[in-house]
């Protein structure tokens, strides 16, 4: 099966979109802490984990950025950014659920709801890379190694 534009055009536009939303993020809780701090509400504020939290997710972000250009032969970094996602987004739904309150439930269902499409939209690429380069790998060794 040839790897097709279309495919590799939508992997680039959604690892763009998440990209782009994450380096934001990174950006803002490096640089604004108390500003982000203020955003999701999360008590009491600590300079330092946020610092962390900004730093493991610019690491994320750039090696999705790195797959950007090629996502069927850099799978792997969308697999590592997928699953970091994924973790995320239940720690999110694990604290919507069971930590949140009536009025923090209001706040945080929009940014989990965002972060939920994200990481399911990385699954979708991380699972379309992995079948193409699949694909590929298929078709150039040959019809007498697939027999």
């Amino acid at each position: 099966m040839k790897v097709t534009t279309w495919w590799t055009r939508l992997a680039q536009l959604i690892l763009t979109i998440n990209v782009l939303f994450f380096v934001g993020t990174s950006t803002i809780i490096l640089f604004s802490p108390h500003i982000f701090q203020s955003i999701v509400q999360f008590v009491p504020f600590n300079r330092h984990y946020l610092g962390d939290a900004g730093i493991f997710q610019l690491a994320v972000s750039l090696g999705l950025l790195w797959a950007i250009p090629d996502p069927t032969r850099r799978v792997s970094h969308i697999w590592i950014g997928t699953i970091a996602s994924l973790m995320h987004t239940t720690n999110h739904v694990y604290d919507l659920f069971f930590v949140s309150t009536p009025p923090l439930f209001r706040l945080w269902l929009p940014q989990t709801l965002t972060l939920l499409v994200l990481a399911l939209s990385l699954l979708v690429v991380a699972i379309g890379c992995s079948r193409q380069t699949r694909s590929s790998e298929g078709a150039q060794a040959g019809p007498a190694l697939l027999r």
